[in-house]
């Protein structure tokens, strides 16, 4: 019972560094196929901290599913889909396989999607690099705050500081062709910075 408490508490932790929704954030007439994201990338940066020197293992990004390792290389699957809103491409992603070893607590980006929840990142490939960017969760409690957010949202009474959006997709694509270039709602200190395997 210890270890259910301090799993559910260590999610409600987590889940608050990204922006959650109960609604997937594209419509079906969105959805890409990214094949060029497909295959194993190294981790430069994660969450904007330099990675390179802790030996994180590669992440495989496959069509649906991204095997996920954080410094520590616990394991993470997150399910993913891919869609455009113009020329700029996107994933959203919830939680897919924990890890399966029983005596390790999942990492920090499958936990994020554990709640039946979907969050989202924008993903840019440079090259040989790839960058992925989280919504800044900081910044829309800021425009909650000043009461400036047009997305319809909720505060569960179980949790004191995280929020999770109840907009349906249509009006997040509207947000996120206003949005999708803004560096205050997609913030490069959140970033994830990868280079292709062997190159």
């Amino acid at each position: 019972m210890k270890k259910i408490v301090l799993l559910f508490t260590f999610l409600l932790v987590v889940s608050g560094c990204y922006v959650q929704s109960l609604n997937v954030f594209y419509t079906k007439d969105l959805v890409v196929s990214a094949p060029e994201i497909l295959g194993e990338w190294d981790s430069v940066i994660q969450l904007g901290k330099d990675v390179r020197g802790m030996k994180v293992r590669p992440w495989k990004f496959g069509e649906n599913t991204i095997e996920t390792y954080d410094g520590e290389n616990k394991f993470g699957e997150l399910e993913v889909v891919y869609f455009k809103v113009g020329e700029d491409l996107f994933m959203d992603f919830t939680a897919g396989r924990m890890t399966e070893d029983k005596h390790y607590y999942p990492n920090i980006y499958w936990a994020a999607g554990v709640l039946p929840c979907h969050s989202l990142c924008r993903v840019d490939i440079k090259g040989n690099g790839l960058i992925i960017t989280p919504l800044d969760y900081d910044w829309f409690v800021e425009k909650i705050e000043k009461n400036q957010l047009p997305l319809r949202y909720i505060k569960p009474n179980y949790s004191s500081s995280n929020y999770v959006f109840i907009a349906d997709s249509s009006e997040w694509i509207k947000f996120l062709k206003k949005y999708s270039r803004d560096t205050s709602v997609f913030n490069p200190k959140r970033r994830f910075v990868f280079k292709r395997k062997g190159i």
